[in-house]
């Protein structure tokens, strides 16, 4: 005899008396789940992109710095006996500062073929000029002496040579304050 409620060629099936729902609490879970995940993904987004715009304001400022370096450099070479370059005097026993701050004083914007990236950027860059003071030109292996300087009779053969440290500035630093702001540096030296 076969103990099933119905024969076993019958198709009735029987439904649950009472539904609890956990079909609808486990899609809930799940729909706040992938919000979770959607909403730390934009903000993963968000993050690199102004990580990105900072990365590129970075480098206008530092080709801007690199190029007053240059504007610098270059107004030394063409006045190396300082008659019309401004500069400050920081020769031994004098106080300079290292880093120049301020806005007056003796800094000098930028001008002529040193410019860049003006359509990208509001701001002037700047170059601040230091007299370092009088020293040997030689370099560091002394092989830019004459053949003859150790002889007999003949003077040292050393030349002499002014020292400069040029500080250069995409912008002054009251201007465009929540824009990158970078400063370089180089020592330079021209011969007498």
């Amino acid at each position: 005899m076969n103990n099933h409620p119905y024969p076993l060629g019958s198709r009735h099936f029987s439904l649950p008396r009472h539904q609890h729902g956990v079909a609808l609490v486990v899609t809930l879970v799940l729909l706040v789940i992938i919000t979770l995940v959607g909403v730390a993904g934009m903000q993963g987004v968000t993050l690199q992109e102004r990580m990105s715009g900072n990365q590129y304001d970075r480098s206008l400022a530092f080709q801007a710095a690199e190029a007053a370096l240059r504007a610098g450099e270059d107004a030394i070479r063409s006045d190396p006996d300082l008659q019309s370059l401004t500069h400050e005097d920081c020769r031994p026993g004098e106080l300079c500062d290292v880093v120049p701050m301020g806005t007056g004083g003796v800094w000098q914007n930028v001008g002529g073929n040193f410019i860049v990236n003006t359509a990208l950027t509001d701001t002037t860059a700047q170059y601040y000029v230091q007299f370092l003071g009088v020293g040997s030109g030689e370099s560091d292996l002394g092989q830019d002496r004459s053949a003859g300087a150790q002889q007999y009779g003949a003077t040292d053969g050393t030349a002499i040579a002014n020292f400069f440290r040029v500080t250069a500035r995409n912008r002054a630093p009251n201007v465009d304050e929540d824009r990158s702001y970078v400063v370089l540096q180089s020592t330079i030296k021209v011969a007498n």
